[in-house]
């Protein structure tokens, strides 16, 4: 299943993870609309367990790749601002008192969701060819922040000026 990706770039191996993303959202479809005791059900269960691990071993094998053009570098800002946004969404008792991490967490998601915009502008590739589903969201809201901690910065200086 993944030997054909021992030469693949970053990029390739992005949009098989995506592809793989898609087959098991279809599959997770397809076992919720059907009764327990459907005799499908086995088969389907099956092949959607197998799109999960594939998806998960893709995924692995993005961060594995050394990215060599732009459209690369996109692909790994994907994957990189997907888990970030993930660890961010935790609620764990000391973040939430402290709110140190969560704080780092969304100026990184920031940066890379800055990052991400730029290449995968430059390179010519799609956000939803490389990504997680729901990435174009997850970015528009991180450059949404920004914007709002770029209003929250000048008006701070102004009060200090």
């Amino acid at each position: 299943m993944l030997d054909a990706l021992d030469n693949a770039t970053v990029l390739a191996a992005g949009r098989r993870f995506r592809a793989a993303c898609d087959r098991f959202d279809s599959l997770e479809r397809t076992v919720a609309t059907l009764k327990d005791t459907s005799p499908d059900r086995p088969a389907v269960v099956d092949r959607a367990d197998r799109a999960a691990e594939e998806r998960a071993q893709l995924e692995l094998a993005v961060f594995r790749r050394v990215p060599e053009s732009l459209p690369d570098v996109a692909v790994l800002a994907a994957h990189a601002l997907h888990q970030v946004h993930t660890v961010s969404q935790l609620d764990l008792e000391y973040l939430a008192r402290t709110g140190s991490l969560r704080t780092r967490l969304a100026r990184l998601e920031i940066a890379l969701a800055g990052i991400l915009t730029v290449t995968a502008k430059a390179g010519g590739v799609g956000l939803s060819e490389i990504g997680w589903p729901g990435l174009g969201r997850i970015v528009r809201d991180a450059l949404a922040l920004r914007a709002v901690e770029q209003q929250q910065h000048s008006r701070d200086r102004a009060y200090d000026g």
